[in-house]
């Protein structure tokens, strides 16, 4: 079940708060649960990138990677950011 470190939940301090009440909205307008399909698509000393449900990307670490580059779908489109930070990005479907 996915969950949240509480002390994350109410932390102010670089948008922490801001940035994962955006996850948390994201993760329901995807209907994202414990069970989604997660596939990962590269895994590197600086990179790990993987696809939800084939819905929504992720990339984590200073690495560079993006779904668009990679020419990874998204829903049938491309990609847009929808939510990131210090060292990571998240994209979901782009409105086209």
């Amino acid at each position: 079940t996915p969950t949240v470190f509480y002390d994350h939940f109410y932390q102010e301090q670089n948008n922490l708060s801001k940035t994962v009440r955006q996850l948390i909205k994201l993760r329901k307008r995807h209907r994202i649960h414990a069970r989604s399909k997660v596939q990962v698509r590269k895994a590197t000393a600086d990179v790990y990138a993987a696809t939800i449900d084939d819905k929504v990307a992720v990339k984590i670490g200073p690495g560079d990677w993006s779904p668009n580059a990679a020419g990874v779908k998204l829903m049938g489109k491309s990609g847009k950011v929808c939510v990131s930070g210090h060292g990571f990005a998240v994209w979901e479907p782009a409105d086209e």
